[in-house]
Formats: structure tokens, C-alpha cells, sequence
């Protein structure tokens, strides 16, 4: 789990520097139009993962050449004078699209995203705009962290830093285990047999201001060893460590603090 904080004064680019140790070459990064720049762009591309970012409409993207599916290519700049002299310009390739919503009246917004991923056979625009739509199912990861799992009306515990730190990095692992769990519920078992059901995962968990302590290393370790003894689940009709694992997830969350 890939995870940077910081203080107030301490931007979300700035942040995501720290982030760039996580991408691997074989990673496609998505990111919105706050944090593009010429630096962290290059930086990111200099990790060997692709990028499918989205621009603010008013960087300058110049086509150098028309591409059949309607996207273009044109270069970024480190600043307007290595424009001038045309030097240390990255090729990217620039898609715009807008998402038909009858919700949203009639003057739909432009998206412009640009990638790395030149080829348009081999990253169709249709498919590119589509999966970038696919990441603002994370901001439904940021209202299930701030408001569900957390609780209403609470707030973290601790009052020095480094137990605000401890705290939220229980929330993160909390949150990344219980998902990891509905993730492997919902994949189709061996055979084409049935997943099991899914259940709510707030009955589970249960009421989270009584869970007890456990220390915060063992939680990702405990859940890794019981699946193991679980064995092949494609030969079982139930899965019974569920609940034990999100019973140690309820542990972590509120088992750390000061």
C-alpha cells in the first residue's frame, strides 16, 4: 500500500513525489489535472509506467500530427522559452472527449487527457477515455475512508503527530484489506462455480469503537497466513475465515492511537 502524508502546508503534488518508489514499468498511472508538470511527468515516465493524465485547457498542446482515431501528438514543455528554441520537448499524445450526461444540461465540459502510450492501435482513445472515467470511482474510496469507515461525527484520536500518523495508516490498511476481501469474493472461482455471497460488510464489521488491540504489523501478515489455510476455495461452498479477517480489520483500526 502506497501511501504519503504530510502536513497542512504540504500540497498533494508535493506528496506525490514520495509516491514514485511504488511504479513499476508494467503500471499505468492515472492522475487528475492538479497534478500535471512538466517535472513530475517526466519523473513518473522515468519509473518506466505509462501515464494517462488529465490537462488543464489551458496548456499548450500544438498538434505535430493528426492521428486517424481523432486524437493528435504534440509536445510538452519545461517552460515557454525551451518552447521558443524547441528543446527538451516529450511527445505525448493528446485525447479530448466529453461524456455525454443528460444530467448535466447541454454544454458538456472538454476532458483533455495525454498519455505516453503513443500508438492508437495499441491504446484505442475510446478505451483510454473510458478507463480514465474509471478513476473517479476513487473518490468513492475517499467517502467510504472519510465518512463510513471512519464513523460519523468522529474524528482521529490522536493529538501528537506521530500517533495521527499511526492512526491514519490503519485507516489506509483497514480500508485496503476489507476491499481486498470483497475484491476476492467477487472474482468467479475455479470451474465457473459461483462466487460466494457477498454481504454487507457494516454487519461484519459491527460496532468499531470496541475493537480491541493488535499490533499493526500483523494484520496484511494474519490475513495472508489464514487465506493459506484455507486452501483452494474452489472446493468449498463457504469461505469461513471471513469474518475472522475483518474482525482483525476492525481490531487495527481502533486498536492504535494516543
Amino acid at each position: 500500500v502506497g501511501l504519503a502524508l504530510g502536513g497542512c502546508r504540504q500540497g498533494e503534488t508535493t506528496l506525490a513525489r514520495e509516491l514514485l518508489p511504488c511504479l513499476q514499468p508494467d503500471m499505468l498511472c492515472l492522475a487528475d489535472r492538479n497534478f500535471f508538470s512538466y517535472d513530475l511527468w517526466r519523473a513518473v515516465g522515468e519509473r518506466g509506467a505509462e501515464r494517462l493524465w488529465r490537462v488543464k485547457k489551458n496548456l499548450r498542446l500544438d498538434p505535430v500530427r493528426r492521428l486517424a482515431d481523432g486524437s493528435y501528438l504534440a509536445y510538452v514543455y519545461p517552460s515557454p522559452v525551451a518552447r521558443k528554441h524547441q528543446r527538451d520537448g516529450i511527445l505525448v499524445r493528446v485525447i479530448e472527449f466529453v461524456v455525454d450526461d443528460p444530467g448535466r444540461g447541454t454544454e458538456l465540459p472538454v476532458y483533455r487527457l495525454i498519455t505516453s502510450l503513443l500508438d492508437p492501435g495499441a491504446a484505442p482513445t475510446k478505451e483510454l477515455a473510458v478507463l480514465y472515467c474509471h478513476r473517479w470511482e476513487f473518490e468513492t474510496a475517499n467517502d467510504e475512508l472519510k465518512t463510513h469507515l471512519r464513523g460519523a461525527g468522529r474524528v482521529l484520536r490522536s493529538k501528537l503527530p506521530d500517533g495521527v500518523r499511526q492512526e491514519v495508516y490503519a485507516h489506509f490498511l483497514t480500508h485496503y484489506a476489507v476491499r481486498a476481501l470483497m475484491y476476492e469474493a467477487a472474482c468467479p472461482r475455479p470451474g465457473g462455480q459461483p462466487s460466494p455471497q457477498i454481504r454487507d460488510v457494516r454487519s461484519q464489521l459491527g460496532d468499531l469503537a470496541h475493537a480491541q488491540y493488535i499490533p499493526g504489523g500483523q494484520l496484511l501478515a494474519t490475513v495472508r497466513a489464514h487465506r493459506q489455510e484455507e486452501g483452494d476455495l474452489g472446493h468449498r461452498q463457504k469461505e469461513p475465515g471471513r469474518g475472522a479477517h475483518l474482525a482483525l480489520a476492525q481490531r487495527q483500526l481502533h486498536g492504535v492511537g494516543g
